[in-house]
Order: C-alpha cells, then structure tokens, then sequence
C-alpha cells in the first residue's frame, strides 16, 4: 500500500507491524491498520508517520463506540484536523459524545456516524464551536433526525434576505407571528444546539400543529429550511430536552 518505504527497515514499519499484532484483541488485523493510517495521511494532512502511531488508539475507540474502521478514522481525523484537537483530545470528546448518547437514550453508533461525516459542518462553524455541534448531533438524534437536518436548518435561517421572507410569508398563513431572529444570531455565532431549542419554540405545539392545513405546514416548514416529514418530527419530538452528562469512563 504504501511501496518500499512500508517495507523498510524504520519507525513507520516497526509502528504498522507492532500496530497489527496489538489490534488482533480487537478483532482488527493489518488490513484495517494500513486502511486507517492510509485514511489519515491521505485525507486529513496527517503526516504517515504521525498517522501510524494512532492505530491503537483510534481502533480501539472506533470498536467501542460501534465504528467501522474507515468510520472512526474519519472521526478522528474530522475532529483532529478540522476540529483542531490533538489525539487525546479527540479521543474524549468522542467518547464523552458517545456516552452523552447514551444518557439520553438515542443510538450512540448512530451520533458517531453523523460526527463522523460532519467535517462540513465543523469546518462552517469554526474548531471553537466542535462541542456544540456534537450536542447538536445528539439532540437531532433525540429529535429522530441528524446533523445533516441541523445543518440545512441553519444554512436556510442564515441565508437572511430568504429566510426573512419566508418567515414573514409563513407567520401570514398560520395566523401567528414567527421570530427567528435569535435562532440565527445563535446560528451565526456558531452557538447550533442553542441556535436548535430557539428554532423548536418557535414552531409551537403539536395540537396546533394538528390543525394546520397542508398549505399552512408546507409555509412553515419552508421557513426553517426543511421537508413536511422533518418539520412533523420537530413537532412531535420537540419537548425532549438533553440531559446531561453525569461521569466519563474511558470506553
């Protein structure tokens, strides 16, 4: 995979051989070492070197947090390289996000994937604001959504002239006045979950929900940037708040 330098007498092959016999105990094996240390030199600017020497380290994580080999790589190297956190740091932030999951009841494997594949996002909102966004991807989760929800609701709010528009248009139809206006000062700062509960109070209860028209939902949805079906679950999920995080144990 990697020509001769991989064959080579030298640190980075005394790292990928010795990585390949520790993993075994987690029923990874070479394979996986050299997909995982090809994964981060190569997508994330992690030098080869530096890449061989978190194998253990990020394989270990991955399988206790449910991942793929190829799905904990991007993890780690989202949150190191994009987030800019060290090894460690990344380390704990995962595994705290996965066990914030946990505490609240939703799929951790499922919030990992969506941190997994957030680079995007994380990269939108700045490495200050990496631990806002994964109690975003938990509380999408708790919402029966995901990142992906949360991020296409901010790029409509913060897309202002459009989303004022539509917002005036959809206060017009259902009868009431909507104020969006926090939601996306919080969205601008990079504040997502905060940015997220401000959005919920807005879109009021379920029992008025259930007496919108087709027409009068379709206004609402349009103006927080989403589909019928996504606006539906905001309704019926939206007094599921995040509990808190009480311990961390090292996965």
């Amino acid at each position: 995979s990697f020509g001769v330098v991989g064959a080579s007498s030298g640190e980075l092959r005394d790292n990928l051989m010795g990585a390949s016999v520790d993993v075994i105990s987690l029923g990874k094996g070479t394979a996986d070492v050299v997909a995982l240390t090809g994964n981060l030199a190569d997508n994330f600017g992690i030098s080869l070197l530096e890449a061989s020497k978190l194998n253990d380290k990020i394989l270990d994580s991955g399988v206790a947090m449910g991942l793929s080999t190829a799905e904990a790589g991007n993890l780690f190297g989202t949150l190191m390289s994009v987030g800019q956190l060290t090894a460690d740091q990344a380390e704990h932030l995962a595994e705290s996000t996965y066990q914030l999951a946990v505490a609240n009841n939703v799929n951790p494997a499922a919030v990992m994937r969506d941190m997994a594949d957030s680079s995007e996002m994380i990269a939108k909102f700045g490495a200050q604001n990496v631990k806002e966004i994964t109690k975003a991807a938990v509380q999408a989760r708790k919402l029966g959504l995901s990142l992906k929800t949360v991020d296409k609701i901010s790029n409509s709010l913060l897309d202002f002239q459009s989303s004022i528009q539509s917002e005036m248009e959809a206060s017009v139809m259902i009868g009431r006045q909507l104020n969006l206006n926090e939601a996306r000062r919080l969205f601008n700062a990079g504040k997502t979950g905060k940015a997220m509960e401000k959005v919920l109070k807005q879109l009021g209860g379920e029992q008025k929900f259930n007496k919108l028209s087709i027409l009068q939902r379709k206004s609402l949805a349009k103006a927080i940037g989403v589909e019928a079906t996504e606006l539906a679950k905001l309704i019926r999920n939206q007094g599921k708040s995040i509990e808190a995080q009480k311990t961390f144990n090292d996965l």
